[in-house]
């Protein structure tokens, strides 16, 4: 004879009643290029998770945007997206956190890491992420910034941006968004617009998307900003975020999938 057995359904999260008293742009003008600064400020920053690691294109990070702009946060730790995927709104107990950056894109830590031949911001040690980092309700959307590339300087470094009537290099379509055999390698792509523009897309070779083909035709990404030294770039999350299906520019073929 078999029995039902019931099982209680967990606890729905309730999300804390928190309110930011510190906006990410006042938090990231703080920061001096090439400096680190310790955070000795008992503030709390907020913001919507606008890309996480499911794809594995963001490695044991996650970044937030609130309406002032967007921050890398680095945690020490894998599957954050089961924590803090796209949408959720987190908050970030910034005291004793460390500001740095990589190459000019600003991001949070746990400390510097002088381990290697030069210091760098390390990640927040995964046994206190849930000191620094609460977790908020969930759903939230972040309607993308469209903007065109002239646009683009430091207050939109990892904020949500859309670039409309842009397309790969013809020679570039039979390709794919990157080469999985590479490894920690990744591989760049300059995008065009029919009215001149371009800036460069990177993409990580351990992205489960890497083997896809690139899309021929124009359209709108949607990715989140970043800079390297003084070159604009772009990451997307995921494929999903290029929709190259329109008809090229001068009228060639759409690259559509059939």
């Amino acid at each position: 004879v078999s029995c039902n057995k019931k099982f209680d359904e967990p606890p729905v999260y309730q999300a804390p009643d928190i309110t930011p008293d510190l906006t990410i742009a006042d938090l990231k003008a703080m920061h001096v290029n090439g400096k680190f600064e310790q955070i000795t400020m008992d503030k709390t920053i907020g913001g919507v998770v606008i890309a996480d690691d499911r794809s594995g294109q963001f490695y044991k990070t996650i970044i937030i945007q609130d309406e002032t702009g967007g921050i890398s946060v680095n945690l020490d730790g894998y599957d954050l997206y089961t924590k803090f995927p796209v949408g959720r709104k987190v908050y970030i107990k910034v005291n004793g956190l460390y500001l740095g950056d990589y190459n000019k894109l600003i991001e949070i830590g746990g400390g510097i890491d002088n381990t290697g031949s030069s210091p760098r911001l390390d990640d927040i040690p995964s046994v206190l992420i849930d000191q620094y980092v609460i977790k908020g309700n969930l759903d939230n959307v972040v309607t993308p910034k469209e903007v065109h590339v002239a646009d683009l300087n430091d207050t939109y470094q990892n904020m949500l941006i859309r670039l409309n009537d842009f397309e790969f290099s013809s020679a570039d379509t039979s390709k794919t968004f990157a080469d999985p055999t590479l490894g920690s390698s990744a591989v760049n792509y300059t995008i065009k617009s029919c009215s001149g523009e371009s800036i460069l897309l990177r993409n990580s070779s351990y992205a489960d998307f890497a083997g896809y083909k690139l899309p021929g035709g124009n359209g709108y990404i949607t990715a989140i900003y970043t800079v390297f030294g003084t070159t604009k770039q772009l990451n997307i999350r995921d494929s999903s975020d290029v929709k190259f299906y329109g008809a090229r520019c001068g009228g060639g073929g759409t690259g559509a999938v059939v």
